[in-house]
């Protein structure tokens, strides 16, 4: 009895033991395939895309992509630009010239005011002399009508003993002439001299203004010549712009002279 007991456990053994190893076998296939394509796929990596094959397929090292090579550069002719920018430093240049040229002349013409200015005013306080001296004159006349007046009132009241008679310029000056509407002779002068006071008054006051108009030119002459100054050092700055940009010119063509010929 124990001993069928034995054999039928040793027989259970038995078949489970052929269960696992049919379970083994069959993985293996599985495990086969598995290692295969991580072989294909390696060789897929290394022969870019080529197929494995076992024994066959050998690898090779690239190291470098194609597909991370440089390109050749194109080599262009640098001629082009480098004519365009003398071009533009030549035209830079020509305009700060221009611009210095125009500052210069400007200078030249301050400058020739200034040679004027002393004889101009000159000229004025000339005139304004004249103006002093008529003034003075006219008030030594407007002082003869005022003594001519007073002897008329010295004299009989109807001018019996008078020998007086009205000065010829109440005839023909505009002013004066007003006076004579008056009728007596010292009331005429009278008038006469206030209207040659007013006369005078007028020839000094325009000779003050001349005066002043000369000392205004005089004034100027020293602001006038700080302008000549700012002037000519604004275009000697300019000037020396551009022979900068002249000299960046001349060393453009000479670096590439084939490139200006």
């Amino acid at each position: 009895m124990n001993k069928g007991r034995k054999s039928q456990s040793y027989l259970q053994y038995a078949v489970l033991i052929a269960v696992m190893v049919a379970v083994f076998l069959s993985m293996r296939i599985f495990m086969v395939r598995s290692v295969q394509e991580k072989y294909r796929q390696s060789a897929d990596v290394l022969g870019e895309g080529a197929q494995y094959a076992k024994g066959e397929t050998r690898a090779t090292d690239t190291s470098t992509s194609s597909s991370l090579i440089t390109p050749p550069v194109p080599i262009t002719d640098p001629c082009p630009n480098l004519v365009n920018a003398v071009s533009d430093l030549e035209r830079q240049r020509d305009s700060l010239l221009s611009q210095a040229t125009d500052l210069r002349i400007t200078a030249n013409k301050i400058e020739a005011q200034i040679t004027d200015i002393p004889a101009t005013a000159n000229t004025l306080r000339s005139h304004a002399a004249s103006l002093r001296r008529r003034a003075n004159q006219t008030d030594a006349q407007a002082q003869g009508y005022r003594n001519s007046a007073e002897d008329y009132r010295r004299c009989d009241p109807n001018y019996s003993n008078c020998n007086y008679s009205i000065d010829r310029k109440f005839y023909y000056d505009p002013e004066l002439k007003e006076c004579l509407s008056l009728g007596n002779y010292a009331d005429v002068y009278d008038c006469g001299a206030a209207k040659l006071d007013n006369r005078a008054k007028t020839l000094r006051d325009n000779a003050n203004s001349i005066e002043s108009d000369a000392a205004k030119l005089d004034a100027q002459v020293p602001d006038l010549q700080a302008q000549v100054r700012i002037l000519r050092e604004q275009a000697a700055t300019l000037e020396t712009s551009a022979n900068n940009k002249q000299t960046q010119i001349d060393q453009y063509k000479t670096a590439r002279p084939e490139c200006f010929s």
